[in-house]
């Protein structure tokens, strides 16, 4: 299936295609403010999705909730560190908003929660962590190709990726013998000085290092140097190695998501989890 679209109505930026079933509103300009909730509902009602996902500041709630809209999720201070980013749904079919395997979800939660917070063990010697660049394009599409069947960007696509770059996302790799073993990505917002700590990938045969409590560290290091403020991230419920990862880096789970995101060959509920880079 192709990858969902991403494009612009009036100045705001949304993606939506059939990959997720859904229109996702990423960025919300504010002279768009007064008719975009009813602009979501007709791209939404023509295409056929069954769910609208919208992050917007708090301050304009009041726009989406005679919508139908429901709070999923917070992240306090994204927006420059004082105003609340809100994570909203609005489901358009009763299947979409039915909750699946909630036993696993909630006991991957529960154990992201009781975990210490705590440092990633010693990285071994022949392991580097870097900062990727053009060069190391191909090998991170395969990498994605290698880990995921399905993925909500076209992660596996190199000229996407190089997109990417060039608009500013910071990707990260850990190597091996010039071997790309895992890799993730911080998108950054510099008008509201957040980053999403996302796409993060190890290849089968090298799971259990803790590469990716590596990546994260060294993920925060450079959005420190960068001077963002927040850091979230969204990861899959039935996750436990991603949510106990960012569980033990002393990120605060801030909610769920319900049935959002097409990953690994399905559509899963995603939780949020933030953090304050100065904390």
């Amino acid at each position: 299936m192709p990858a969902d679209v991403i494009e612009k109505i009036g100045n705001s930026l949304i993606q939506h295609g059939p990959l997720n079933d859904r229109v996702y509103l990423m960025s919300m300009a504010k002279e768009d403010k007064p008719h975009i909730a009813e602009t979501l509902e007709r791209i939404s009602r023509e295409k056929g999705y069954s769910k609208i996902f919208a992050k917007i500041p708090a301050g304009s709630l009041d726009c989406f909730v005679d919508h139908g809209y429901r709070i999923e999720a917070r992240v306090p201070g994204l927006y420059l560190g004082r105003e609340e980013c809100l994570f909203l749904g609005r489901f358009l079919t009763p299947a979409r908003a039915e909750e699946k395997n909630g036993d696993l979800k909630r006991e991957v939660l529960e154990l992201a929660l009781a975990a210490p917070q705590s440092e990633p063990g010693e990285l071994t010697a022949e392991i580097q962590i870097k900062l990727l660049g053009k060069d190391d394009l191909e090998g991170l599409a395969a990498l994605y190709t290698e880990v995921f069947a399905s993925y909500p960007f076209p992660v596996y696509d190199p000229g996407f990726l190089s997109s990417a770059l060039s608009q500013g996302v910071v990707h990260l790799g850990a190597f091996k013998d010039g071997e790309l073993l895992g890799a993730a990505a911080c998108e950054v917002d510099k008008k509201s000085m957040s980053a999403e700590m996302t796409d993060f990938a190890v290849h089968p045969l090298a799971r259990g290092l803790g590469l990716s409590r590596h990546l994260l560290k060294a993920m925060e290091k450079e959005m420190k140097r960068a001077g963002v403020l927040t850091l979230f991230t969204i990861a899959r419920t039935l996750s436990h190695g991603m949510n106990l990862t960012f569980a033990r880096a002393g990120y605060e789970f801030s909610g769920s998501l319900v049935n959002n995101t097409n990953i690994s060959g399905a559509i899963e509920s995603m939780n949020v989890w933030f953090k304050k880079t100065a904390a």
